[in-house]
């Protein structure tokens, strides 16, 4: 099965939503959080996969992403 590369403002979603878990779990450091909000949504998934196993976002209403280690997704 062919994945396609989810949209920009998709990406957008997902990279916020990675950095306010790392926030919220206290993961990063306010120096390491401005950084990462700079990063490509890669580098802000590679460090929150290393303490947690998977990241949740909501992108309408009623439909929601859950991504885990290894770029996968549901």
């Amino acid at each position: 099965m062919q994945m396609t590369m989810p949209d920009f403002r998709t990406l957008e979603l997902v990279r916020r939503a990675a950095l306010v878990e790392l926030n919220r779990r206290g993961l990063a450091t306010v120096d390491e959080l401005a950084q990462l909000a700079d990063a490509h949504v890669d580098d802000v998934l590679d460090h929150l996969f290393l303490h947690c196993g998977k990241l949740r976002v909501r992108i309408s209403k009623r439909r929601y992403l859950e991504i885990h280690p290894g770029r996968t997704m549901q």
